[in-house]
């Protein structure tokens, strides 16, 4: 937090932000610092790092290491270094060059460490890419991890058909894109028994999976067209919401020629199950409850404090003892 905050706030060549300082600082610690969870009936509370599934994360992540990066000399620096937010692929003229600058690295602050790994027979996986040297060159294909089960999308499931039709073409595209000449046939052939597997139809497999590297690379590149478009999202319900959508696109686009509709389909959970745990009525707060005394009088108010605090103060001083009462009811405020 304080390195963002010293960029935007005191870089000379940097516009200031319209929000003032001490406010953006204490949003930055709400959504890091001071994030509260529960988890087998304990409340924690965040105090180092950023919750997993933050928005932050990624972002906060990239300005920390490219932070440390700049603490480098460019003389310590390898013959290549890119780095994707915290994975970083280098190239040193020896082995003993390369494990004194990931000694360096690792040197650079105490909450950073990194892992190293090296080439093995002249391979290297790098995100979803496996490099291999050839002749002096690198050659690309695909990289699954050990775990890959060949598991995707399968033809028969209760989703949209254009969903399907999607994942065969982004993984098409995918491998056209990181894949050399000498790979793309070979993994054309593993993405089309893969998709057979999931029971998708050979025909409709052999027609999208394809090389075609030249047409992929002009759609990547084409301009777009004047046309803007407009998403509408609509439940899947089966065919029916197929139909439907074939039905709004041709209205839009004969009552606004300008305008290029896109229907995307939701679908609901199989599983709604909670990914944390569920916090007691009792320990709510911001709530509007009724309460049940032992001796029959109903009392129904509203509190921002949290609930079981508040049903103690129903009870007299001269009357404490072990409370009897009933929570009937509690729910949030909306």
């Amino acid at each position: 937090i304080d390195i963002c905050l010293n960029h935007l706030y005191r870089c000379e060549d940097a516009t200031l932000p319209t929000v003032p300082e001490p406010t953006l600082r204490k949003l930055l610690l709400k959504a890091t610092t001071e994030v509260e969870f529960s988890f087998n009936g304990v409340m924690y509370k965040q105090v180092d790092g950023v919750a997993m599934g933050s928005p932050l994360g990624p972002v906060l992540a990239n300005i920390f290491v490219g932070f440390c990066e700049d603490k480098l000399d460019d003389s310590e620096l390898p013959l290549l270094y890119n780095r994707f937010v915290d994975d970083t692929f280098s190239i040193f003229k020896s082995r003993e060059i390369s494990e004194n600058f990931f000694t360096k690295l690792n040197s650079l602050d105490p909450a950073l460490t990194f892992t190293a790994e090296y080439e093995d027979e002249g391979k290297l996986p790098f995100m979803d890419v496996l490099l291999k040297r050839k002749n002096g060159e690198f050659e690309r294909a695909m990289y699954r991890k050990p775990t890959f089960t060949g598991l995707y999308l399968k033809w028969d499931s209760f989703a949209p058909t254009s969903h399907k039709i999607g994942l065969l073409k982004s993984l098409t595209s995918r491998a056209n894109r990181i894949c050399s000449s000498s790979t793309l046939n070979d993994e054309i052939n593993i993405l089309r028994k893969i998709f057979v597997k999931n029971g998708y139809p050979e025909n409709l497999v052999k027609r999208f999976v394809t090389v075609n590297q030249d047409k992929q690379w002009v759609e990547n590149h084409q301009e777009a067209g004047s046309t803007t478009p407009v998403y509408i999202r609509l439940p899947w319900i089966g065919r029916k919401s197929s139909t439907y959508a074939v039905t709004i696109r041709s209205t839009i686009t004969k009552s606004f020629p300008d305008v290029t509709p896109r229907v995307v389909f939701t679908t609901r959970k199989a599983f709604t199950g909670r990914s944390k745990d569920v916090l007691p009525a009792t320990s709510k707060s911001a709530v509007i409850y009724e309460f049940t005394c032992h001796c029959g009088c109903t009392y129904v108010g509203k509190t921002l404090q949290c609930l079981s605090e508040r049903i103690k103060q129903h009870v007299p001083e001269k009357l404490k003892r072990p409370l009897r009462g009933e929570l009937t009811e509690a729910k949030y405020n909306s």
